[in-house]
């Protein structure tokens, strides 16, 4: 991503949410009392580059609005971004349909964290995005939807006092994306943009993210793969990383008792 692309993602993240006060998520779903529910109402801004081959990189910066709830040792959480960096692709087609609820607004995600599982201290990191981009090639411009999923396990290590909070997050498991729209039909121009017809790739990812307060830097390695075809997509199949920082602030946060 050249300096100028990641300076205006960036200056999108810190817009949207570094004026706003928040916990990371870590320390709320930690945090939570057994009889309560915090519901917090949040802005985030996200800024990535992924780390391609052949440099084509299509990360940018996104803005969201979300909801999350969170009860003792678990967390649910949706967002929608209403703002983005990223306009028409011309390169970058595969690296774009990596990062979950990235590429242009609206785009939604939704994410759910459970700190144990069974007892042990590993845990579970779920979620399912949905995307859109437009790729463009001569003077052909096409919209594409783009589906993504994953289920992880987890382990996170941190703490919160005096109304700081700071956390370290490993998770791996499996990881799978698929594209439609216009380009889902057009077998051809797949082949020309992806070097593949297929439209299905499944895979695993693993990640690694640190978090203080309200700010969250992670990188995340993908190992998907062409189902149909078994061809190598440029940004997209075999070893691909994606950086990203994360910078997240409460607009409104209540802490409520639960009834029963």
């Amino acid at each position: 991503m050249s300096s100028y692309k990641l300076a205006s993602a960036l200056s999108l993240s810190l817009l949207l949410a570094a004026p706003l006060a928040g916990q990371s998520l870590l320390s709320i779903a930690s945090s939570v009392g057994d009889d309560s529910v915090t519901v917090t109402v949040f802005a985030d801004g996200t800024a990535r580059a992924a780390l391609t081959e052949k440099g084509d990189d299509s990360g940018g910066g996104t803005g969201a609005l979300g909801l999350r709830l969170a009860l003792k040792g678990w967390a649910l959480a949706a967002n929608v971004a209403v703002a983005s960096s990223v306009d028409t692709l011309r390169s970058g087609f595969g690296s774009s349909i990596l990062y979950p609820g990235g590429g242009r607004s609206p785009a939604g995600l939704v994410e759910f964290y459970k700190d144990t599982l069974w007892g042990s201290p590993v845990g579970l990191h779920s979620y399912v995005s949905v995307s859109q981009a437009i790729w463009a090639a001569d003077t052909l411009a096409m919209r594409v939807g783009v589906l993504g999923m994953g289920i992880l396990a987890s382990y996170s290590v941190g703490g919160a006092g005096g109304g700081e909070s700071y956390g370290m997050r490993f998770e791996g498991g499996l990881s799978y994306r698929s594209i439609g729209g216009d380009v889902s039909s057009r077998g051809q121009l797949r082949m020309a943009m992806l070097g593949t017809r297929d439209t299905n790739y499944p895979g695993v990812e693993l990640g690694v993210h640190i978090t203080a307060n309200h700010v969250t830097a992670g990188v995340q390695a993908y190992f998907l793969a062409d189902a149909k075809d078994h061809k190598q997509v440029d940004g997209l199949t075999r070893f691909q990383m994606i950086f990203a920082l994360r910078i997240e602030g409460a607009i409104v946060q209540k802490t409520l008792a639960r009834t029963r």
